[in-house]
């Protein structure tokens, strides 16, 4: 199907010309309907859904398929690149967490012609002199690490693992040409907005790709690699917390987006402490003072965003765009955050999340990148066409871990649900979804006096811990699994690995908000009508955000 106009009269518009329409309606329907009919995650609100499914569609829509190739873009506007595998890495891991596993295999091994005979894996194959985007090395090892854990696929691990290889012995002597044993500083004219700084979150992307790293060396079998990576995780984590220290000392703890000359810069990947690796623990106070200050930039239930343009001239110099816009596919990191931390007011947050970002998705559930101003005119950036596939990934990958994900050797379910899918005779539904520890089936019911989890799990390795999260909003009055009584334990139900059935009898607590995608809408209705009628009378925008405390 093209997707251009084609030239009148080329052997490709005789093809479109004499096409039959309803042969081709069929056949497309059908083709979808293979790739997204049966999703291995099922919500009970349409609205949530239908953004799972669609944004789905649009991750496979951004692929071109040249020859044996399948070339993951950003979209097929202004990105249509592979942007080193970064955003793109989001969109790939989340179609292998939509069952997509070969079309996210191929997309994967495209990855390694993004590498140079160095070993360094870079944002663009056209750029041979410049290498600003460190964070590509952790990206890639992390899509690379993911599938095959999640497939384990020694096949694949076979094709890239000497990928892996030279990457490693890249990082091990790159780290020695900066003083502080990091990635050397550098410039990137984008996200964070810094200049000439060792940047944070470029760092823990390091992070993660290490740890990556000798999770594959380990599925290899290659004891020596593992060794070896381990020792330079361990020596990279050293550098970087000696330096982070100092940082977090000027900024009373908060983990500020570069780790020296300033605390200034968007948050960006500084966000990621907990995922796609959790490199600290999950009540670390750096880690809560990181939350916290990066929320109160929010606008609209979204992270702020600056993008400092030059808006006109003061004598010989420049005033700059100081102004708080709004930046989608970077928000899901604190809700991620929130899913690990997973006591009662993350649980909150992360379902508020989530209904923040549907909200600013459009009527075919296509989320933007960044730029509109909340509580304006509502446009945003006029080249910046949707779909975004960098955010299309992540709400992949988010809502995924609030139903399932894995924490270090444990499996966790239902880590965070809205009170809209707790109501009487709803059903929340994980079918064979992929995990590192093979095909989870669960099936939460609904009930007035208590919610049921039937569990049909294929584990090819064994969670060390079955945890269920007991929703924040919960009163538990008891609990069985397999008919034999279970404790709750700091909010949680920890269950043998092995249980089939979970029966606990509770209820919705009274006064629980009444939080659904279709109340999001009114009450941004009903705000943004006040505040629009604020003014009329005033002439001035009201840019208040309510006082949530973290």
């Amino acid at each position: 199907m093209p997707i251009v106009p084609l030239p009148q009269g080329s052997a490709e518009a005789g093809q479109v010309k004499a096409a039959d329409y309803e042969q081709n309606l069929h056949h497309t329907i059908a083709e979808w309907e293979g790739l997204v009919g049966k999703p291995p995650l099922t919500f009970p609100e349409a609205k949530v859904q239908e953004a799972l499914l669609a944004n789905t569609v649009f991750d496979l829509l951004a692929i071109d398929k040249i020859g044996s190739d399948y070339i993951e873009n950003v979209n097929k506007f202004q990105y249509h690149f592979v942007c080193g595998g970064a955003n793109t890495g989001n969109m790939t891991v989340g179609l292998d967490y939509m069952r997509l596993h070969e079309i996210a295999k191929n997309a994967s091994l495209y990855f390694r012609s993004l590498q140079n005979p160095d070993g360094s894996l870079m944002m663009a194959i056209t750029s041979t002199t410049a290498y600003p985007y460190w964070e590509v090395f952790g990206y890639i090892l992390w899509v690379w690490s993911r599938h095959y854990q999640l497939t384990r696929d020694a096949g694949f691990l076979r094709e890239v693992y000497p990928s892996v290889q030279r990457a490693m012995a890249w990082e091990e002597k790159i780290v020695q040409t900066d003083p502080l044993g990091l990635m050397p500083p550098t410039q990137v004219g984008d996200d964070a907005w810094l200049k000439n700084s060792h940047q944070t979150g470029q760092n823990m992307w390091v992070l993660v790709g290490l740890r990556n790293a000798i999770a594959m060396a380990q599925g290899a079998g290659n004891q020596q690699d593992v060794q070896r990576f381990q020792a330079q995780y361990q020596r990279y984590w050293k550098a970087f917390e000696k330096q982070l220290s100092t940082q977090t000392d000027r900024s009373g703890g908060y983990i500020p987006p570069s780790l020296d000359r300033t605390l200034k810069g968007n948050n960006w990947d500084n966000l990621l402490t907990l995922y796609p690796e959790p490199l600290f623990e999950p009540f670390d106070p750096r880690v809560t003072a990181t939350i916290r200050e990066s929320r109160a930039t929010y606008g609209e239930g979204i992270l702020g965003y600056v993008y400092p343009n030059a808006v006109r001239k003061k004598g010989d110099g420049y005033i700059f765009d100081t102004d708080n816009t709004l930046h989608y596919w970077q928000s899901p990191d604190n809700a991620e955050n929130e899913l690990v931390r997973d006591d009662p007011r993350d649980q909150e947050l992360a379902v508020k999340d989530l209904y923040a970002l549907l909200l600013h998705t459009t009527s075919t559930h296509a989320p933007q990148e960044f730029g509109t101003h909340p509580w304006s005119s509502r446009d945003y950036i006029g080249d910046d066409i949707l779909p975004d596939g960098a955010s299309s990934g992540k709400m992949i990958e988010f809502m995924r871990n609030m139903l399932v994900r894995e924490y270090k050797t444990d499996l966790v379910l239902f880590s965070a649900v809205s009170p809209a899918w707790m109501q009487p005779g709803e059903k929340i539904e994980v079918n064979d979804e992929p995990t590192n520890f093979g095909p989870v089936s669960a099936v939460l019911t609904a009930a007035a006096d208590g919610f049921e989890i039937k569990l049909s799990n294929q584990f090819r390795q064994s969670p060390e811990h079955l945890i269920i999260a007991v929703p924040w909003f919960y009163n538990v009055e008891s609990a069985e699994a397999d008919g034999k009584p279970v404790q709750i334990s700091e909010g949680k139900l920890i269950l043998s690995p092995g249980t089939r059935q979970l029966k606990v009898a509770g209820q919705i607590r009274p006064g629980t908000p009444e939080m659904s995608f279709y109340n999001a809408v009114n009450d941004y209705k009903r705000e943004y009508r006040k505040r629009y009628e604020k003014f009329l009378q005033t002439g001035t925008l009201d840019l208040s955000e309510p006082d949530e405390k973290y």
